[in-house]
């Protein structure tokens, strides 16, 4: 599976969204891209109740489609984000802990600011996003949204999200 337009995954409370009375409300953003562009995103679909899923839309197209994969407990995986104060992508290798519903936890060490992004099996394809906004600057035990559920997401938006 690969997304099929230039829509951008994250979570929304990484954009305070749906969280409290706080939620920005914001209808734009700027992204920063692996190749260093920027450019002003807009929301396309807000989260819902109970779902920390937000999409935005962009201009860019990614180099290479992101390819849906799966993994199970005991299973490698890697999650991406940045650290605080910085533009670098890092990466944290973990294990899939537990699976529940829709989600994976995983045992990977991950700054509170990496909520949205993405974490990938060994084969560098997409399992889920990163969702887990807990206390605190580090997280040890991380709550991934997987993939399928991603897709059921956009498709409940009308959205193409994920195809084989």
């Amino acid at each position: 599976m690969h997304a099929t337009q230039p829509l951008i995954w994250t979570a929304g409370h990484a954009l305070h969204f749906g969280k409290d009375a706080n939620s920005s409300g914001a209808t734009s953003f700027v992204a920063r891209y692996n190749d260093g562009a920027e450019e002003r995103v807009s929301v396309d679909v807000q989260p819902v109740p109970g779902i920390d899923l937000m999409l935005l839309k962009g201009s860019k197209a990614s180099v290479k489609p992101l390819e849906a994969g799966n993994a199970a407990r005991g299973d490698a995986v890697y999650a991406l984000g940045c650290r605080a104060g910085s533009a670098q992508v890092s990466m944290d290798r973990g294990i899939v802990s537990a699976e529940n519903v829709g989600a994976w936890y995983v045992t990977a060490d991950a700054d509170a600011g990496w909520s949205g992004g993405p974490v990938v099996n060994r084969q560098g394809r997409l399992i889920g996003l990163l969702v887990q906004d807990g206390e605190g600057r580090r997280i040890k035990s991380l709550r991934v949204v997987t993939s399928d559920m991603c897709h059921a997401f956009a498709v409940l938006h009308a959205r193409p999200g994920m195809v084989g």
